[in-house]
C-alpha cells in the first residue's frame, strides 16, 4: 500500500510590512485595507496572523496598532451581518515581544507583552514569541515570564521562541522542566529552499519535543521573483544582500524560475512556496505552519491560490533538491532574523 501523504502546513499571513505610512517598506497601511487581507486570508480556510512589537522596522508598534484597528472593523462587520451564509471572520494573533539586548528582563517583558495587548485591543493572544535571544539576560527570565504570562496571567494561549540556536532551545528546556513551566510550543525559523539549514538538526529536535515549526521567508524575501528587496538601499536591503546576495544563491534562483517557466508554473515564488508547503520536512501532525507576506489582496490570493494548486511536479522538485545540494556548503550558518 502506498504511504499517505502527510498532512501540509497550515498558512500564517506575516505583518511585518503592515503599519504606518511614515514607512517605506510598509504596503499595507488603512485598517480597511489590513481587514480585506484578513478576510481574503480567512476565505482560505487560515486564521492566524504574525506580528510583532518590533513591526514594521521605521515604524515601530504601528504594525499591532493597524492589526487592533482592522480586528475592530471585522468585528463591526461581523456584528452588522449576523445572518449572513458566511462564518463570522475570527482571527488569531501571535506577536513577540522586543528582543534588543535587556529586553528580556521580566519588567521589560511584562512592559513589552502590555504594550502589545494594548496596540490589539485584545485582553491576549494566541502566541507570544521571544523575538530572538538576549544573550545579556539569562534564559530563566523570559522563560519565566511567558510561563506567567500563560498561566497566571492569562495573556497568552501558548508562547514560543524564534531565531534561538539549538542549544539555546535544549537549555531552555531543561530550564523549563526543572521549574515545572510551560514549555514553549513553537519555534519561528526561517527556512525556505535557499534556506535549509535547520533540517539537519533543529527540526527533527522540536519535532522530538512536540514543538512545532514556523517557517518564515518561504520565498526568500522575493528572491525567486523580482528580487526587488536586494535592491533597497537601507538596512533591510543590506540584510537580504548579506543573507541572498551570493552569486551561488542568485545562480540557484535562476534554476528555480527557469524550472518554473519550463513547466508550466506562474513564477519561481510559486515554486518556492508550494516546495515549503508540499515537499519540506514540515509536517501538520507536529504543528508546523508556513508564514508568508502580501503586499495585497491579489497578491494574497495568488499566493494561497498557488498552495492549493497542490504538490510539484516530480522533475521540479528534482531542481529544488539540486540546487539545495550545490549552495548548502555556502550557506551553512547564515540565519535572517525577522
Amino acid at each position: 500500500m502506498p504511504q499517505a501523504p502527510k498532512p501540509h502546513p497550515e498558512i500564517v499571513l506575516g505583518t511585518a510590512n503592515f503599519g504606518s505610512p511614515s514607512d517605506p517598506l510598509c504596503k499595507t497601511t488603512t485598517p480597511e485595507a489590513a481587514a480585506e487581507l484578513l478576510r481574503t486570508l480567512h476565505s482560505y480556510g487560515y486564521d492566524t496572523v504574525d506580528t510583532a512589537r518590533r513591526y514594521p522596522s521605521f515604524a515601530q508598534g504601528t504594525s499591532e496598532e493597524l492589526l487592533g484597528s482592522a480586528l475592530a472593523v471585522l468585528e463591526q462587520q461581523n456584528t452588522a451581518t449576523p445572518s449572513s451564509p458566511s462564518s463570522p471572520v475570527t482571527i488569531k494573533v501571535d506577536t513577540k515581544v522586543l528582543s534588543n539586548p535587556g529586553d528580556h528582563a521580566i519588567p521589560r517583558i511584562e512592559s513589552s507583552i502590555a504594550a502589545s495587548l494594548s496596540a490589539l485591543r485584545l485582553p491576549k493572544v494566541h502566541t507570544l514569541y521571544a523575538h530572538a535571544p538576549d544573550r545579556s539576560t539569562p534564559l530563566s527570565s523570559p522563560a519565566s515570564a511567558f510561563h506567567a504570562a500563560v498561566t497566571s496571567n492569562g495573556q497568552a494561549i501558548q508562547w514560543g521562541i524564534s531565531n534561538y540556536t539549538l542549544s539555546e532551545v535544549q537549555t531552555l528546556l531543561q530550564i523549563c522542566d526543572a521549574n515545572n513551566w510551560v514549555r514553549p510550543a513553537v519555534y519561528q525559523g526561517q527556512y525556505s529552499a535557499v534556506a535549509r539549514q535547520s533540517e539537519t538538526d533543529l527540526i527533527p529536535y522540536l519535532h522530538s519535543q512536540n514543538i512545532a515549526f514556523y517557517a518564515f521567508s518561504p520565498g526568500a524575501a522575493g528572491l525567486f521573483g523580482s528580487a526587488s528587496r536586494l535592491q533597497l538601499q537601507n538596512v533591510a536591503g543590506d540584510a537580504m544582500r548579506a543573507a541572498y546576495g551570493a552569486e551561488a544563491v542568485q545562480r540557484a534562483a535562476e534554476r528555480v524560475k527557469d524550472a518554473a517557466r519550463e513547466n508550466g508554473i506562474g513564477s519561481g515564488h510559486e515554486v518556492a512556496v508550494r516546495w515549503i508547503v508540499w515537499h519540506s520536512m514540515l509536517d501538520a501532525r507536529f504543528g508546523d505552519k508556513v508564514i508568508i507576506g502580501a503586499g495585497s489582496k491579489e497578491q494574497l490570493r495568488e499566493t494561497l491560490g498557488s498552495v492549493h494548486r497542490g504538490p510539484l511536479e516530480a522533475v521540479v522538485v528534482d531542481v529544488v533538491e539540486r540546487v539545495w545540494d550545490e549552495i548548502q556548503g555556502e550557506r551553512e550558518g547564515q540565519i535572517v532574523n525577522k
